[in-house]
C-alpha cells in the first residue's frame, strides 16, 4: 500500500510541474499576443493617415 502512496505522490507532482509549465507557457504567449495586437493597432492607425 505504501508504494502505490508513493507512485500516486510522485505522479501528482509530476502533474503540477507540468501545470505550471503549461501556465507559464500561456503567459508568455499571451504577452506576445498583446504585443502584436499593439503593433497590428499602431501599422493600422498609420495606414489610416496616410493618403
Amino acid at each position: 500500500m505504501g508504494e502505490i502512496i508513493k507512485a500516486q505522490t510522485k505522479k501528482i507532482e509530476e502533474l503540477t510541474l507540468y501545470l505550471i509549465d503549461q501556465n507559464e507557457r500561456i503567459l508568455r504567449q499571451d504577452e506576445k499576443y498583446k504585443a502584436q495586437d499593439k503593433l497590428i493597432q499602431q501599422l493600422s492607425e498609420q495606414m489610416k493617415r496616410k493618403p
